[in-house]
Formats: structure tokens, sequence, C-alpha cells
């Protein structure tokens, strides 16, 4: 009796061994950390936001001066179509580009106008009065 109780455990370790490679062997499942449609955090491009001055502005581009006195560098920023502007753009004024990089270029998503350019001061002159007589 004691010689069945052995084969008959043997042949139950065997069948579930079996059973398990059997198993093992069906479709494989799919991995948890495999995402599939938009990417990830690491993938997408870190937005960053610059402030200065308009030094040039044309239809695919804009320069920036940013900093003060011996620290003041100019910043490129590349302009297309899917660049949205707030405010009126024009050269001196205050702006804010939010951007982010790619190829080694600042793409520009938005510019937001700050604070917009000033007049010359020769042109606030008020008029010439006329002496009274």
């Amino acid at each position: 009796m004691n010689r069945r109780w052995k084969r008959l455990t043997v042949s139950i370790v065997l069948l579930c061994a079996a059973s398990s490679l059997a198993a093992g062997q069906s479709k494989p499942e799919p991995h948890s950390n495999v995402q599939e449609g938009p990417a990830t955090e690491a993938e997408k491009p870190r937005k960053h936001q610059a402030t200065g001055i308009v030094i040039r502005l044309t239809d695919t581009s804009i320069v920036v001066a940013r900093g003060r006195g011996k620290t003041k560098t100019n910043w490129s920023f590349v302009r297309d179509e899917k660049t949205r502007t707030v405010g009126i753009l024009t050269r001196a004024a205050k702006v804010t580009v939010y951007y982010h990089e790619e190829n080694r270029k600042r793409i520009a998503e938005r510019i937001k106008v700050v604070e917009a350019a000033t007049p010359p001061a020769a042109n606030l002159k008020p008029p010439a009065s006329k002496p009274k007589t």
C-alpha cells in the first residue's frame, strides 16, 4: 500500500508539472508596462518660457533680448503656423515666449505680449502752444 501512495504522489506531481508547462506554451501574456497610444512623460518635449524684449520679428522667427547689462543674451525662436500670438506683436514689445526644443531649435508655441512697445520719447512732446497776444 505504501508503494501505491508513492506512485500516486509521483503521478500527481508529474501531471501538475506537465499541465504548467502546457499552460506556459500557450499565448504569452501582454506586458503591463508596454503602453500604446500617447507618448510617456519622458518622450514628450519639455515646455519652457522666456521673457524679454523683441529685437527682430519676421513671419518665421522672433529674436528676444533676455537679461540686463553685461548678461544680456539674444534668443531666437522659430515661428510656424501652430504658433499662437496673444496681443499685438511689434518690435520693442515685452513678450513671454512659451516654447519647446526640437532638434536643438526653440519652437515657439505661444507668444504673449506682456507690455506693448512704447513710442519713442521724441514723439511724445506736446505740441508747441501759441503765445498769447
